[in-house]
């Protein structure tokens, strides 16, 4: 078994400086193409640190090559190696590779770069077969080198069966303890976490404490629901009591009653493995339905209801209940509400119409005052604003193709922290010399009082007055930039996921009649914007691709 504190002797290969390719020399660019991969998974120790340490080390070091065309450093942050799915950052510097934008990558080592060895393997051949190659740092492996084949495979499978190695003994230690009834406590509504406890075992884990203003509600939502009131009513009748809600502002809502009807903890009992990972590639959760063995732990802390009414609860869940399916449609997750900025639901009946989903509660208390949007109207609005936005429809597919060839997200991404580091670097400075004014006022009065001298400090405290403006200044700057740079994360993921839907747009477009598209273009909602406002049934704000907005009344 592969032991990972033993050493593997890479000595043999070729050295980083020397980046010795077997490609044509000819077919060298007169600079290498040169982009960095990061990537910081979420159970990463320290993982800021570490992300940040990493993206200022490729940063510096792309920047020290003269013989190097920079093409950035892409990343992706809390996301496992062993999928690459929803590996944003991955999926562009692929697709750039593609584009011919990148002929060399470098990465910290094979486990950054995938964890899952036909991934790797696949991956990297595809890149030698475009004249893209790899240099892994800390396995010293350069993929343009003939030998790194046998190498990188034997490299990359010792990565993905430490995965499945650490995956598998979690999943063991968690079945031994389970055995022993040494289940953590969690903290749900109605119990709170206390103190520390250690188990007649050794196990070691927080105590649970009974709310009992929480718990009158637990035990009457129980017996509401035995007596066949359904969740919607529950709620309801919780909500006009005025009865405190797990969560803030939102009040009892159906799937909440259905969570605490359905959770055996309420009446002391622990199920274990309620779910599964599918497999440590995939990391997709399955509900258990008798695939894995399950335990159930009596008495395993403090019980709200009697198990005898928490069964009641059961028989009656198992008599009416069903499985829901989710379904996405060309509106499903663009539409946002102008009051609360929640997302639209779509409802389905004699005709389709989208609701701000905290109307769509129906739980009985007052939290959006939005309106219902019919489908058509949206279908109306948005063919009006993308007529308003472009003059024509080759209009928009030369802004789709040019936005397909603009790859901006690095440079941004860059120039927005280089923005962040210098705010925060002044304000330290600033900050610094609040302090020692601070501490030159404060031994200045005690001077004072010490020997009776009447000091001027007034032109020192303006001094620290006026510092600590700037400071403040400075530190709301670095907030800000902060909270853009986070919107703007979010809005690059969200385009780089819309690639292909916005490809496809422009192959429909050059074979398609303008009646054809103007027909059609409720299809391609996801395609040309990133999010509907919705004002009013009547009136919608399009942010579209290219984050420009359209504001459309009817």
């Amino acid at each position: 078994m592969y032991n990972s504190s033993e050493a593997l002797d890479f000595s043999d290969l070729p050295d980083f400086s020397s980046f010795a390719c077997n490609l044509k020399e000819e077919s060298m660019p007169a600079l290498l193409k040169v982009a960095c991969y990061i990537r910081v998974s979420s159970d990463s120790f320290d993982q800021e640190n570490s992300y940040e340490a990493q993206e200022q080390y490729f940063t510096k070091l792309l920047a020290s090559h003269d013989d190097w065309d920079s093409v950035g450093v892409y990343s992706d942050y809390g996301i496992s190696g062993t999928k690459q799915d929803n590996r944003s950052g991955l999926k562009r510097l692929l697709r750039h590779c593609e584009e011919g934008k990148v002929n060399r990558i470098i990465c910290k080592s094979i486990s950054r770069f995938s964890r899952n060895t036909a991934d790797t393997i696949e991956t990297v051949r595809h890149l030698l077969s475009i004249g893209v190659t790899c240099f892994f740092e800390k396995e010293n492996l350069d993929t343009g080198d003939l030998k790194s084949e046998f190498i990188l495979t034997t490299l990359a499978a010792l990565a993905q069966e430490e995965s499945r190695s650490i995956s598998e003994n979690i999943c063991w230690g968690r079945g031994k303890l389970a055995l022993r009834g040494d289940v953590p406590n969690e903290e749900l509504y109605g119990y709170r976490f206390g103190d520390y406890e250690t188990t007649e075992t050794g196990y070691k884990r927080r105590t649970v404490k009974i709310i009992e203003e929480e718990a009158e509600t637990v035990r009457r939502i129980f017996k509401l629901y035995v007596e066949g009131f359904g969740p919607v009513a529950i709620a309801r009748i919780l909500n006009e009591e005025n009865a405190p809600a797990p969560n803030d502002g939102t009040g009892w809502t159906s799937s909440q009653i259905q969570l605490i009807v359905s959770n055996e903890r309420y009446c002391g009992d622990v199920l274990t493995h309620k779910s599964y990972t599918e497999s440590f590639l995939t990391h997709k959760t399955r509900k258990n339905r008798g695939e894995k063995q399950q335990l159930y732990i009596q008495d395993h802390h403090p019980a709200i209801v009697s198990r005898e009414m928490f069964n009641k609860a059961k028989s009656r869940r198992c008599r009416g209940g069903y499985e829901k399916k989710t379904m996405t449609y060309p509106y499903s997750g663009r539409l946002k509400c102008a009051c609360c900025g929640s997302n639209y639901h779509r409802l389905a009946g004699n005709s389709v119409y989208w609701l701000c989903c905290k109307v769509a509660l129906r739980n009985g208390k007052k939290l959006c005052n939005s309106k219902r949007i019919s489908e058509e109207s949206l279908n109306v609005m948005f063919r009006k604003a993308v007529l308003t936005r472009f003059q024509t429809f080759n209009d928009l597919m030369a802004l789709l193709e040019t936005m397909q060839d603009m790859d901006y997200v690095e440079r941004d991404r860059s120039i927005m922290k280089k923005q962040i580091a210098i705010a925060e670097a002044e304000y330290d400075d600033i900050q610094a010399e609040c302090d020692r004014l601070k501490a030159n006022i404060e031994v200045q009065g005690l001077r004072s009082e010490l020997n009776g001298d009447s000091i001027n400090i007034s032109e020192m405290a303006e001094k620290l007055e006026e510092k600590q403006k700037i400071a403040d200044n400075l530190r709301n700057e670095k907030e800000s930039l902060e909270v853009e740079l986070d919107e703007k994360e979010s809005r690059w993921e969200l385009m780089e996921k819309d690639y292909d839907a916005r490809k496809t747009l422009v192959e429909i477009m050059e074979l398609s009649t303008e009646r054809e598209l103007l027909d059609t273009l409720h299809l391609h909602i996801k395609a040309l914007a990133i999010s509907i406002t919705v004002h009013s049934p009547t009136h919608i704000t399009v942010l579209w691709f290219d984050e420009t907005q359209t504001d459309i009344e009817i």
